[in-house]
């Protein structure tokens, strides 16, 4: 839906949120240093929910939270130590299988 090179830019950091530097926003997108990984993604929030989806851009990986609770961790966080878990213990998916060229 979007130009490859509008991607990349707007997963440039262009603003820092933590002191730590482990947050930062880009053009609508924030980002999550988180256990040595670089996410993507978004938080929102309604009286009463939370939800956070964050992706890691090399490995196509996302971690998505929804939450029915105001008062709860970091949604952002908690969807980047999702994908962290899923990249460090389950095993790669197998390449997509694609049909042979047609014989002529």
């Amino acid at each position: 839906m979007l130009a490859a090179n509008t991607v990349e830019e707007m997963c440039q950091p262009n603003t820092t949120t933590a002191p730590d530097g482990s947050l930062t926003g880009g053009l609508g997108l924030r980002l999550v240093r988180h256990e040595g990984r670089v996410w993507i993604g978004h938080t929102g929030a309604f009286p009463g929910t939370r939800s956070g989806c964050f992706t890691h851009r090399d490995s196509g990986t996302t971690g998505v939270v929804l939450m029915n609770q105001t008062a709860a961790t970091s949604p952002g966080i908690f969807a980047a130590s999702l994908g962290s878990y899923v990249l460090e213990h389950d095993p790669p998916l197998p390449p997509v299988w694609r049909p042979a060229a047609p014989r002529s």
